[in-house]
């Protein structure tokens, strides 16, 4: 797979490359560095590149984001029918025993960075195409793949607006649809979304009082009077298949917004009455249990059922699957040793585009790159089941593959095999 590289210059190009390559791999909480290919080079002289890199001021994070932006504009009209969806999502990246870590910032009880992120995802299978956005809240702002400097001015959801604008003005060749959990419920950002021509679907507070039918009431109660329909088994853990039900109406937003701003206060602003849909969605267990249950509000238009709408907001987990590769089941990026915020989000960045060759190995059709995926579960030695391949198995088989590609390019193969008959047991 051939990879965009960001607008530098020909050797930080091949050292991204490179570094791209090193990151194809699962880490260990003890060994959370980016590794060293067995080629003739050392490992250190591999770290100390990297460091390099990381350090370099002509290594922005806006021109590390190109590669990925580019890849989602040649991915879009591939993997998208007719739009692309864009998960919005924040995860803490604690170190609390980084204390060389300078521009930590205190989140609860620890210390540490927000991490930031949408990710693109398909609309025909909820399958993850590119991570469009990364944003990290130091001590100092936030560092964004859109700005060169620390911003302080922006709130989470100031900075999903200013994403969604920036989108848009990325002439993608399909339009997309923003999908953001219950952090996203706000009438003020709703008004501002929709006013842009921004598409959105939010999971919505159900003790909000919105206008339906000529009545003011609570958004749960509008929910209790819609008739639900199943529309679809939906896999819950292993063994265990629950049916979604999903209801839809229109309400009425007519309150003002009461934001809260940057110091803390709020204040009133009114607004024109918004008109939305209300999707109903209740995740059942097979003795009728309900698992769960979302109050989804969207300004998408009547060409896009309420049955597509649920199934997109369930695969909004699937940023939860990116965060969860980010740091126990792949990168260990809450080990990592970078010393600023900066390194840490270049590092990120790297990580991305390494997400984004296992994830088109992972929806691959075509048999030979099929083959290849195989192989590397294979080569992984993970379990997984008949007919998957998990994200952290094909990471786990890339190391191995690429090793066995590295050694045979620099070692004889007649010399590795005296080699194995030396270290293997043999019976």
């Amino acid at each position: 797979m051939v990879i965009p590289t960001p607008p530098f210059d020909p050797r930080l190009q091949r050292r991204y490359e490179k570094l791209v390559n090193e990151h194809l791999h699962t880490s260990e909480n003890q060994a959370a560095g980016s590794r060293a290919l067995p080629s003739v080079n050392e490992t250190v002289a591999s770290t100390q590149a990297a460091w390099r890199f990381y350090g370099n001021p002509s290594v922005t994070l806006s021109g590390l984001a190109k590669p990925l932006l580019e890849q989602a504009r040649g991915d879009l009209p591939v993997v998208c029918r007719s739009y692309g969806l864009v998960i919005h999502d924040w995860s803490d990246l604690l170190y609390g025993a980084h204390t060389s870590k300078k521009d930590r910032k205190k989140i609860g009880s620890d210390w540490g960075y927000e991490l930031a992120t949408s990710l693109l995802i398909s609309d025909l299978t909820g399958a993850p195409i590119v991570p469009v956005f990364l944003g990290l809240w130091a001590k100092d702002g936030w560092h964004t793949t859109r700005d060169q400097t620390a911003r302080n001015d922006l709130s989470p959801l100031g900075m999903v607006s200013e994403t969604m604008s920036f989108l848009q003005g990325q002439n993608l060749p399909l339009p997309l649809l923003h999908i953001i959990d219950r952090e996203g419920d706000s009438i003020f950002h709703y008004r501002q979304w929709d006013a842009a021509g921004n598409l959105f679907l939010v999971r919505a507070n159900g003790g909000q009082r919105v206008v339906w039918q000529d009545r003011t009431l609570l958004l749960c109660d509008v929910a209790t009077r819609l008739a639900l329909r199943p529309i679809q088994a939906v896999e819950i853990s292993t063994n265990v298949i629950g049916q979604l039900f999903v209801g839809e109406t229109s309400i009425v937003i007519d309150r003002p917004a009461f934001p809260r701003a940057r110091d803390g206060k709020r204040r009133w602003i009114e607004g024109q009455p918004l008109k939305l849909r209300l999707v109903v969605c209740q995740l059942r267990l097979p003795d009728e249990t309900i698992e769960a249950e979302w109050y989804l509000l969207s300004n998408a238009p009547s060409s896009i059922s309420a049955e597509r709408l649920a199934e997109w907001y369930y695969w909004r987990w699937r940023i939860e699957s990116y965060f969860k590769l980010l740091k126990s089941h792949g990168f260990q990026v809450d080990q990592w040793q970078q010393e600023t915020v900066g390194a840490i989000g270049k590092r990120l960045l790297v990580a991305a585009m390494a997400c984004v060759v296992v994830w088109r190995l992972q929806r691959a059709t075509d048999p030979e790159t099929i083959a290849l995926r195989d192989l590397l579960v294979r080569l992984s030695g993970r379990q997984v089941r008949r007919g998957h391949a998990t994200a952290p198995a094909i990471l786990a088989g890339f190391w191995v593959f690429l090793s066995a590609i590295e050694l045979l390019e620099h070692y004889d193969l007649n010399d590795l095999k005296k080699m194995a008959q030396l270290a293997a047991p043999s019976s």
